[in-house]
């Protein structure tokens, strides 16, 4: 009777035993599957900012000059005494980034652009304008 109730109290320390290892292993499991999902979403963000900067830097500075002087309507500031806003010097900075100068010969100004392009188009959105 005495080796029976050994045997039961054995067998239950080690089930005890196998369940804490058994929550400990789903527990860990469940950490580094939620660290897994953290580093996918990760990663599809840096190829997506790959391919962005892939497409940047496939674009020709020309190119870019040339169609923001095509696009004289986003100048910030309006001309005065019947002059007409145009671009001066072009510069590009960086990698989708550009400062241009302007002026319709009374007042002149600068913007810095971003620019992006998708398809055939280059698309231009004013960051920051000062007037001189």
């Amino acid at each position: 009777m005495k080796k029976l109730l050994l045997i039961v109290i054995i067998a239950g320390m080690t089930s005890c035993t196998n369940s804490e290892e058994k929550n400990g292993i789903v527990a860990e499991r469940d950490s580094l599957q939620i660290e897994l999902d953290a580093l996918k979403v990760e990663n599809d963000s840096l190829l997506k900012k790959n391919t962005e900067l892939q497409n940047v830097s496939e674009i020709d500075p020309a190119e870019v000059e040339t169609a923001l002087r095509n696009r004289p309507e986003i100048i910030p500031l309006k001309a005065v005494l019947g002059g007409t806003m145009r671009f001066g010097n072009i510069t590009v900075l960086d990698r989708g980034i550009i400062l241009a100068d302007y002026n319709d010969g009374h007042i002149e100004g600068s913007s810095i652009f971003k620019f992006e392009k998708s398809a055939d188009t280059l698309t231009f959105e004013k960051i920051y304008t000062f007037e001189r």
